[in-house]
């Protein structure tokens, strides 16, 4: 009697994988039957979160960290098993901060508090765009862009996980100050000062702040009566309803009044001259 005796059926589940939450891999040996004759079948269980579980290399994506077992079959109905073990690493949760508005050539510190948590520390920052960023590697980037932008931050964690999120800086343009045309007055007489109007552009309404006051008639109005003792620069601050700021300056040129003289007192007889 002849006995021939097969070769004996071999499995492999391949090299234990790792993956972020939402990831998937495949699983599965390079081939997954080592030995035996072919064809195979291929078996895996748990089926929770594969492709198709009879697939010699499926595609894992599970919810949580599971060990997959194959049972691998050859032609002469010889069996083995191997098991992978898949982990699943929790993504970092990225925040970009609130919603910021700044004036036009001003900056502001953007990202969150902390602009990153969870997964696995220590984190890397990427924020795009990086136009009037100061450091886009930051978790804190000063920002002081030209026109209003929307950031996106990836925050990328030590497993390699990841998470985005989003914030807008708005740019409020600024408002233009009108302290308005330089003015002479005489010693003691005042003038109007300020443009026609003091305030334009930004987001009305506006206040007026007069600097100094003295002199003035009311440093908060728009145009102000202007009757210093002596030449006086003025400076205007015009404030937006947006808190933006503009300044312009006046000068008020004091001139002294001249003298009159009208001579001794005189006398003479009538009819003389």
């Amino acid at each position: 009697m002849i006995v021939f005796v097969g070769s004996i059926a071999t499995a492999n589940a391949g090299a234990d994988k790792a993956i972020c939450a939402g990831g998937n891999t495949t699983i599965g040996g390079a081939p997954t039957a080592q030995t035996g004759s072919a064809p195979f079948t291929y078996s895996w269980t748990p089926t929770t979160g594969l492709n198709n579980a009879s697939l010699a290399n499926p595609t894992a994506s599970p919810t949580t960290t599971t060990t997959y077992v194959v049972l691998l079959t050859d032609s002469g109905s010889n069996t083995d098993t191997d098991t992978v073990l898949v982990t699943v690493n929790p993504n970092p949760t990225a925040s970009a901060g609130a919603d910021k508005e700044i004036c036009a050539g001003a900056s502001t510190a953007i990202g969150g508090s902390p602009t990153a948590t969870g997964g696995t520390p220590g984190y890397t920052y990427s924020w795009v765009p990086t136009t009037g960023l100061n450091n886009p590697a930051s978790a804190n980037p000063n920002a002081s862009p030209a026109s209003t932008t929307t950031y996106v931050v990836l925050v990328s964690d030590s497993k390699g996980c990841s998470d985005t999120d989003t914030m807008t800086v708005t740019v409020n343009p600024a408002p233009v100050a009108n302290a308005g045309s330089d003015v002479e007055v005489c010693a003691g007489l005042g003038s109007s000062i300020g443009g026609s109007p003091s305030a334009t552009g930004g987001t009305a309404p506006y206040t007026y702040a007069w600097s100094p006051a003295t002199g003035l008639n009311n440093a908060s109005a728009a145009n102000p009566i202007a009757a210093p003792s002596a030449t006086t620069s003025y400076i205007l601050t015009v404030t937006d309803n947006k808190g933006c700021t503009s300044k312009d300056t006046v000068f008020v040129t004091v001139n002294p009044k001249p003298t009159a003289n009208a001579g001794v007192d005189k006398q003479i007889c009538a009819s003389d001259s």
